[in-house]
């Protein structure tokens, strides 16, 4: 899955793209969970 990640917190002042494009795995509910 495709997803823009936010690794830390910066000021937009000094960092004008704080989110990094990364791939990760495909979300799984638990046992109990709704995935939504």
């Amino acid at each position: 899955m495709k997803a823009m990640l936010l690794r830390r917190i910066v000021s937009l002042d000094r960092e004008s793209a704080p989110l990094e494009p990364a791939d990760m795995p495909v979300p799984a509910p638990g046992k109990g969970e709704v995935l939504i």
